[in-house]
């Protein structure tokens, strides 16, 4: 009896030491949902999500009018805790289906490399912050 105890006491010890962290609440497919600018401007958006998984960032943009892959613009890259707190994340896109260069224009971002702040992340809610403009994200 004190033997099943004991494998009981340590499973349970075990649970409580295993926390979840914001890696991965941040896992999985985010659809951008608002921008908000440093001028107050908000612009409500559909057609972009953000998809994590390891080190590894997909940026995915959706545009009728591309007819390769079904109308999905892609681009994959790395993605890059700066800090312990996880407050601080880099991202760098690589070449993929397109090169880097010829997907960035469809995009609000200016070079292959960009740094976010993690203002809020849980299972529903994803918040960026990239210099002075502001990302909205759902979980998708």
């Amino acid at each position: 009896m004190s033997r099943y105890l004991i494998i009981l006491c340590s499973i349970l010890l075990l649970m409580i030491s295993c926390k979840k962290d914001q890696k991965d609440d941040l896992e999985g497919k985010w659809q951008l949902r608002e921008k908000i600018c440093a001028d107050g401007m908000s612009y409500q958006v559909d057609t972009v999500w953000y998809n994590f998984q390891n080190t590894l960032f997909a940026y995915q943009i959706y545009d009728p009018t591309y007819e390769k892959y079904d109308g999905y613009r892609r681009c994959h890259g790395i993605k890059q805790w700066m800090d312990d707190r996880q407050s601080l994340l880099k991202i760098r896109l690589v070449s993929d289906q397109q090169s880097v260069e010829d997907f960035l224009p469809y995009t609000d971002w200016w070079s292959e490399e960009q740094f976010f702040s993690v203002e809020k992340v849980n299972s529903k809610e994803l918040i960026l912050i990239r210099e002075t403009t502001k990302y909205i994200f759902r979980k998708f």
